[in-house]
């Protein structure tokens, strides 16, 4: 019995490795190739013979007939399995390009779309344009001054029929009426064009989670589902901001903010809040998808009794409540005192900052900007860490400073990124010009240029302003893009 059941399994294994080779083989057969790329053939064929030969398959006549059952099985198991694909990671450069080409302007104040090279990909043809998303560009038509919807390819797939749009975002779009027929309403679209929601609102926002709010008198909202139903049996919120991570902090009727969960039940705060709201609560907007309210971080509120506390994502108060206004950023807190008081706290609600600055704020955690007023006029600029270290200043150095309108893209934790600066090159306050230098007020990159922005956080990229046309640099200051367009974002104003 033992001795029959192995040589059935062998004559199994046999025949299972001579079907794969006679597979591989006949997928040269050139009578059997019908509609297919030969380039994809003779790439596959080579990939299937270095496979075979690898597991010692690619010649069944040579190949050794005592190997054992579960070796042979190994081998067949071996071949089948997927190879995976190694993870691509974009610089901040290549993102720019990730959802299609990007939206660049000529001197004819003429938007179209460009490649990661510089060259346009979509010519200059469209008196307003915004920037792809989800695939999909939204740009306004020379001829009949309507918007509509172009693929990467600069086709319309959406014809011009809008008065006003909004880009794509979770499949769907926000635009007002065709053409002006419904006047200033609002409804939201799919990417065929086709409404979801009719034009017939004051105000829509993008759907998320499954909701959009609307509004028809701009005083009180509703919950729409995406059949464009009145959801949570029609009830009416004086204010209320969309949901994430299954809640959605809306305040009502009577005045007082609660919990919306998607099933439709409320919960309450921990504390009442204040009728004003929340104190530096990131709110979720209804013209851009970047903003929204972190839960999971939790947020600060102020009470109805006047102080200001912290609450988790489940709105109870955690820790201890604070007279003043404050704004966490990972595990420390700007505070305002009003007037020139103002410093940092960590979570025990310490300060690790006395307050003593006119004015400051967070740049990311660990870092901040500060202001010093010494006197009327006097102002003096600093980042400084959570120990109070001045990390650097914006004052005049060998007639070059730092620019404090580039506070957000300063890195000092990275060192090898070039900061953006502004050379002096009289007492002209009009004679000077931008360029990048390191945190010893070296010149790094030459200052040539009429703008100097902060590169990306992976150095990657900064866009500047050469001789009046925009262009793109890397930390040498080479060009990735050449300065020869009049924006990158919105309509030029020239």
């Amino acid at each position: 019995m033992m001795k029959t059941t192995l040589t059935k399994a062998s004559i199994s294994v046999i025949c299972l490795l001579l079907s794969l080779v006679l597979a591989s083989c006949g997928s040269t057969n050139t009578k059997d190739v019908t509609a297919r790329d030969n380039t994809n053939d003779i790439t596959n064929n080579n990939s299937n013979s270095s496979i075979a030969q690898s597991e010692g398959l690619a010649d069944v006549s040579t190949s050794e007939t005592d190997k054992s059952k579960t070796d042979t099985e190994a081998s067949v198991t071996d071949i089948t399995e997927p190879t995976k694909e190694p993870e691509v990671k974009l610089t901040a450069f290549e993102k720019l390009f990730a959802d299609g080409p990007k939206l660049a302007w000529d001197d004819n104040k003429l938007a179209g779309y460009i490649d990661i090279t510089g060259n346009w990909v979509i010519n200059p043809q469209f008196p307003d344009a915004l920037k792809f998303s989800e695939g999909l560009a939204a740009v306004k038509d020379s001829k009949t001054d309507l918007w509509g919807y172009i693929d990467v390819s600069g086709k319309f797939v959406i014809q011009p029929k809008f008065t006003d749009v909004t880009p794509f975002f979770e499949g769907t779009a926000i635009t007002t009426g065709e053409g002006g027929r419904y006047g200033n309403a609002w409804g939201v679209i799919d990417k065929d064009g086709e409404y979801v929601i009719q034009p017939k609102y004051r105000m829509s926002t993008f759907f998320k989670e499954g909701y959009a709010i609307v509004s028809s008198d701009l005083k009180t909202y509703q919950f729409i589902d995406t059949n464009g139903n009145i959801v949570f049996n029609g009830e009416s919120f004086l204010k209320a901001y969309l949901f994430h991570e299954g809640v959605a902090v809306v305040k009502g009727t009577d005045g007082r903010w609660k919990m919306l969960h998607s099933d439709g039940s409320f919960s309450n705060f921990g504390v009442d809040i204040d009728s004003g709201g929340f104190s530096s609560a990131i709110l979720y907007g209804y013209w851009t998808a970047s903003e929204y309210i972190p839960l999971s971080e939790g947020w600060e509120a102020k009470t109805s009794y006047g102080y200001y506390t912290m609450l988790d994502k489940d709105g109870k108060q955690t820790g201890k409540p604070f007279d003043y206004r404050f704004n966490f950023n990972g595990d420390y807190a700007f505070v305002d005192m009003g007037g020139s008081k103002k410093g940092f706290i960590n979570k025990d609600y310490e300060w690790v900052v006395e307050p003593k600055y006119w004015e400051g704020g967070f740049i990311r955690e660990g870092l901040a900007w500060v202001v010093e007023n010494k006197s009327l006029g006097d102002y003096k600029w600093y980042i400084i860490d959570m120990q109070d270290n001045v990390i650097c200043d914006f004052e005049d150095h060998k007639g070059i400073h730092f620019n404090s309108g580039q506070l957000y893209s300063i890195y000092p934790d990275k060192t090898e990124i070039p900061v953006p600066a502004i050379k002096k090159f009289s007492d002209d306050p009009l004679d000077f010009k931008c360029g990048y230098a390191n945190w010893n007020y070296d010149e790094v990159i030459p200052f040539i240029y009429d703008e100097a922005n902060g590169f990306a956080y992976d150095g990657s990229y900064a866009i500047v302003k050469y001789k009046g046309h925009y262009g793109i640099i890397d930390v040498k200051g080479n060009w990735l893009i050449e300065a020869k367009f009049t924006s990158f974002s919105s309509k030029p104003i020239i």
